[in-house]
């Protein structure tokens, strides 16, 4: 069992904020701690528990096959227009811009939602590969950006057998 004086410093569960609304040091600290990481957490547009932000980053496939390596991106409502594709130093960049308002008017109320956000995701695709063909494009709101790969680059697969020792 602790000291009277310790036990006094150990924040007991209460209903509200975890914490009866007791003074102690350690309610002080848990509030700043808590506070700094919210604000690191948004700054970094990274949900902490399911990862990135789903709402503006997309989800992304890269298939490497073997005459191409195919990135195929989840763009829902977005347009030609509202999306950047590049590629430099191997590295393959999907710029865009998610632009949605939702409007009604009806029954004596009016209401209007409006969101906007950024997105930028990078892949590196790695080198041997024909920057010359490569095909971009935007169907029912799915990327697909197609990169041959060079006669060169194309790599013979070697089966190797595994034996137990």
């Amino acid at each position: 069992m602790l000291p009277v004086k310790f036990r006094n410093l150990i924040p007991r569960l209460g209903r509200d904020r975890g914490f009866i609304d007791t003074v102690t040091p350690f309610n002080s600290i848990t509030s700043d701690l808590e506070k700094v990481f919210n604000r690191f957490m948004e700054d970094l547009d990274i949900d902490f528990w399911g990862g990135r932000s789903e709402a503006l980053s997309p989800d992304i496939d890269l298939i490497d096959g073997e005459n191409e390596v195919k990135v195929i991106a989840e763009l829902p409502g977005l347009t030609e227009k509202d999306v950047d594709v590049s590629i430099s130093n191997g590295r393959l960049t999907i710029k865009g811009e998610k632009k949605s308002e939702n409007e009604k008017n009806s029954d004596g109320y009016y209401s209007k939602e409006c969101s906007y956000g950024r997105f930028e995701r990078s892949i590196n695709l790695g080198e041997g590969l024909d920057l010359e063909k490569v095909e971009a494009g935007l169907k029912n709101g799915v990327l697909t950006v197609k990169v041959p790969k060079l006669q060169e680059a194309k790599r013979e697969i070697k089966k190797i057998a595994v034996k137990t020792e």
